[in-house]
């Protein structure tokens, strides 16, 4: 049957407010030197990693940053994705939600992993580099405390300091970077204008025409995606060709996002 009217409504203001943001974006051709990149909130796939390794194979990105690693997905991960991905940082926690993780198809040169107990709120953070092609990436996999917690209650403060860090540490690098995660944010939010005055929405300049809402996934309906809170962010050293959220979410409660960049030294290098 139809959604009760309760729902209907939240959701029309929602599409209201969002409507600006659904545009028909082009797509840049490729060069032939393009690279794809995967963020993904897994919701801990404690019960199921058998469904999100399967699903990653399924995407095939080059490198796929992963928030909410449990110890038992990275296990599985590790031992499964191996061929596939077979440069791997992984992170899991106690805490599963407080994990993070990188698989890559190419060298991971080095990983750090921390977050901040001292807060209200806080989850994981990680950095690491990359080498492609011989080239240094910086990639930050980050996963800021979400300001309205049920748990924790409104940790605003948290939020901003966790991007804000992110920021200032992304800021002192001379590679190429890239910020990809669950930024627990809509693009209504302070930090969003912050994050795009020195990098750009992948999304927002290349996606496909959709709002790019990432959720909620599995286990709310008939409610519909209606948030987007799951990004990927590059640095001046990148062209965007095309962003996609990926329709299956698996187990998850979290939508992927893929987004197909081109690293512009490698592409000029080639030429």
């Amino acid at each position: 049957g139809w959604p009760p009217l309760t729902l209907l409504l939240p959701l029309a203001v929602l599409a209201d407010y969002d409507a600006p943001h659904f545009v028909h974006r082009s797509r840049l051709s490729r060069s032939g030197h393009s690279l794809h990149f995967l963020t993904f909130n897994i919701e801990k796939a404690e019960t199921n990693p058998q469904g999100i390794a399967s699903l990653l194979r399924t995407i095939n990105a080059d490198v796929v940053a992963l928030q909410e690693l449990s110890q038992t997905a990275a296990a599985y991960f590790a031992d499964t994705l191996c061929d596939l991905y077979p440069y791997q940082a992984l992170e899991p926690q106690a805490d599963p939600y407080i994990g993070q993780g990188v698989l890559s198809r190419f060298p991971i040169t080095a990983d750090e992993y921390w977050y901040h107990p001292e807060l209200a709120y806080s989850l994981g953070q990680q950095r690491v580099e990359l080498n492609i092609n011989g080239m240094t990436i910086v990639l930050y996999n980050t996963h800021p405390a979400t300001p309205i917690s049920w748990v924790k209650g409104i940790t605003t403060n948290a939020h901003h300091f966790e991007i804000a860090e992110v920021l200032n540490r992304a800021a002192a690098e001379t590679a190429p970077v890239l910020l990809m995660g669950d930024f627990n944010m809509t693009t209504h939010f302070d930090e969003y204008a912050l994050i795009t005055r020195a990098y750009t929405d992948a999304f927002a300049k290349v996606g496909d025409p959709s709002f790019g809402f990432t959720y909620p996934g599995r286990g709310w309906r008939p409610l519909p995606p209606f948030l987007r809170l799951d990004y990927i962010f590059y640095d001046r050293h990148f062209r965007g060709v095309r962003t996609r959220v990926w329709p299956d979410c698996g187990p998850s409660d979290h939508y992927p996002v893929l987004a197909e960049l081109e690293l512009r030294a490698l592409a000029k290098s080639s030429r």
